[in-house]
């Protein structure tokens, strides 16, 4: 999920009325459009299926040991996610996977999941993020099950494992 500056949405609103019709105002018109989606949707609730799914992958990507129980709460905090989630019907599509990472990352560190092209270290983002989970009471798996990438690899063996857990 990607939360812009007031300084750069006032740009591309000036941009917009200048040009008329160019990237700018495509971009706003996204924009809103995203906004009144998630409006409409605001009461959607995702299925438990989809919930075991997500915390699944929530796992996976963190090495968190994130349970059904856990991610309905990181659910109810994040409601853009949830409501992707329970809208799309399925972790595999991108934009609910970018918003379950989101959800974990924001709420340990205050910032979005790492994207490739923020070039960093993605062990010492992973044991940051553990190392803060850890001192908030969250379990972790063994270092070894994490996948960082978002493109689920590893979800499918994780459910298959059991290793849905509580805190």
């Amino acid at each position: 999920m990607h939360v812009d500056t007031p300084r750069h949405i006032l740009h591309l609103a000036s941009l917009a009325e200048l040009a008329g019709g160019n990237d700018a105002a495509f971009r706003l018109r996204l924009r809103r459009e995203t906004a009144c989606f998630h409006y409409e949707l605001r009461d959607l609730e995702p299925e438990t299926l989809l919930i075991e799914d997500a915390a699944a992958f929530m796992s996976a990507i963190s090495g968190l040991l994130i349970g059904e129980e856990e991610a309905r709460a990181l659910l109810t905090l994040y409601p853009t996610a949830r409501i992707r989630l329970a809208a799309y019907r399925d972790t595999a599509d991108l934009e609910v996977r970018e918003a379950l990472a989101f959800c974990v990352a924001h709420f340990f560190l205050g910032c979005r999941w790492p994207s490739v092209h923020d070039r960093l270290d993605h062990d010492a983002f992973l044991a940051l993020l553990r190392d803060q989970a850890r001192l908030a009471g969250w379990r972790c798996a063994p270092p070894a099950t994490v996948n960082f990438l978002l493109d689920g690899a590893g979800q499918d063996a994780r459910r298959e494992a059991g290793t849905h857990a509580s805190r």
